[in-house]
């Protein structure tokens, strides 16, 4: 549970500093094209600065949402259906160089036909051996009969 908690609470951060990103991003091309002379604007100063305190709080709140949303949807993925390795496991496989599991996969894929290819050879070559090594019937074995002393007669 602590586990989840955390993942919640780190990606509604992550999400919340993207959106955070995004508003400062737009704001800051709308603010160049105010200087440029690229768009006219008639705000006021403090109408300015009342509209941007009103959108940064309506992006920041939707970052939240987004960020538990995806917390949601990859926590699923990953610890409960398990059907998604992670980040690092994608990255290795794919950018890292030299390390590609597809390869290594086709690497034991050869090694396994190789491996039955020769058990049936080795399989091949006991049945011949056997074949041309001579029978030798052992020799049947006596049984010995053990036979009990009857017991003296008592006087």
């Amino acid at each position: 549970m602590a586990r989840k908690s955390l993942y919640l609470f780190l990606t509604a951060v992550l999400g919340t500093l993207l959106f955070l990103i995004v508003h400062q991003v737009a704001f800051f091309i709308y603010i160049y094209m105010l200087a440029t002379g690229v768009l006219s604007a008639n705000f006021s100063y403090e109408q300015f600065l009342v509209i941007e305190y009103f959108s940064m709080t309506i992006c920041l709140m939707l970052g939240a949402w987004y960020g538990i949303w995806l917390g949601l949807y990859w926590y699923q993925k990953v610890y409960e259906e398990k059907s998604h390795r992670g980040f690092v496991h994608h990255f290795s496989a794919n950018y890292f160089p030299g390390f590609k599991p597809k390869a290594l996969e086709g690497r034991m894929a050869e090694v396994k036909e190789r491996l039955e290819e020769n058990l049936w050879q080795l399989e091949d070559l006991a049945k011949s051996a056997a074949a041309s090594l001579p029978v030798i019937e052992p020799k049947p074995i006596k049984r010995r009969m053990v036979r009990k002393r009857a017991p003296k007669k008592l006087q």
